[in-house]
């Protein structure tokens, strides 16, 4: 916000975020996420996004940044259009799931 004063910021941050709706805390376990939310509401509420804290472990994380990406990922071309079956059948939602004010 320094470098381009806050509304240029802000068109920048619409921009880049203009085809995401939610902005993802995952519950790893290698941290306390209490101790994140006030940063992370700030954050999703700073840029449109509704928050939503998800359980998940490390291993898909490590894949994400490591690859290959086989089984669980889809690679979507550059300008391919995402829908919702690439996520694959529908699954219930955990327990542990939960939007913003949920806490």
């Amino acid at each position: 916000m320094y470098r381009y004063g806050e509304k240029r910021t802000q068109r920048l941050f619409d921009v880049m975020l203009k085809h995401y709706r939610y902005f993802m805390l995952i519950d790893t376990g290698a941290y306390h996420v209490q101790g994140c939310l006030d940063k992370v509401r700030e954050l999703a509420q700073n840029t449109g996004l509704q928050l939503v804290v998800a359980e998940g472990g490390l291993r898909f994380l490590k894949k994400l940044f490591t690859g290959p990406y086989e089984q669980g990922f889809c690679v979507i071309p550059k300008g391919g259009k995402v829908d919702i079956s690439h996520f694959g059948p529908a699954q219930d939602v955990s327990a542990r799931q939960f939007v913003q004010g949920g806490i």
